[in-house]
């Protein structure tokens, strides 16, 4: 994948995953100075997601579609930690990344961003839906106290041009 300082094709996938999204509450995994944070960010608007993120394009040969990812930069990182309600310290990178492998050796075959929902779930007191296969239409990464939340690690993938595309077709709706 490379990135594309494609505004448009930001704009327009910001808009489309914002407007497709079961919630606009997010539990983002912001990593700063060797630590990692968790950000709990209510009422994200279209804007901020298009503050927050670039456009990357797949390679011909994985279908050439874009991506909206996380813009894993310092200003970026610094930005969503200034903007949310509540933060918690997880610690060091390292001790996330040797959480990450425990999690890992102990059978759960999830990436790093399922291991920052267990996480996120645990300091917000909430649950993971028992759907896990659930589109990001229909339900929150985490539930806690009734609120959805959608997990994003600092380097999450926020949606891709395929997936939009896909998602309005199984609406019954052209994109």
């Amino acid at each position: 994948m490379t990135k594309n300082h494609n505004p448009e094709m930001q704009r327009v996938l910001a808009n489309h995953y914002h407007g497709l999204a079961y919630t606009t509450n997010y539990g983002f995994c912001v990593k700063t100075g060797g630590k990692i944070t968790a950000a709990v960010v209510e009422n994200v608007t279209c804007e901020t997601l298009e503050r927050i993120t670039y456009c990357e394009r797949n390679a011909e040969s994985h279908g050439g579609f874009y991506g909206l990812r996380m813009l894993n930069s310092k200003a970026t990182m610094q930005y969503i930690l200034e903007i949310a309600t509540e933060t918690y310290e997880i610690g060091t990178y390292a001790e996330f990344e040797n959480g990450f492998a425990e999690y890992r050796a102990n059978g759960n075959k999830g990436n790093r961003g399922d291991y920052f929902e267990d996480i996120f779930a645990s300091l917000m007191n909430g649950v993971k839906p028992e759907n896990r296969a659930a589109c990001f239409t229909d339900c929150g990464d985490v539930i806690a106290n009734g609120v959805h939340y959608q997990c994003k690690l600092y380097n999450a993938t926020f949606t891709t041009e395929n997936t939009i595309k896909k998602t309005y077709a199984r609406m019954g709706i052209g994109a």
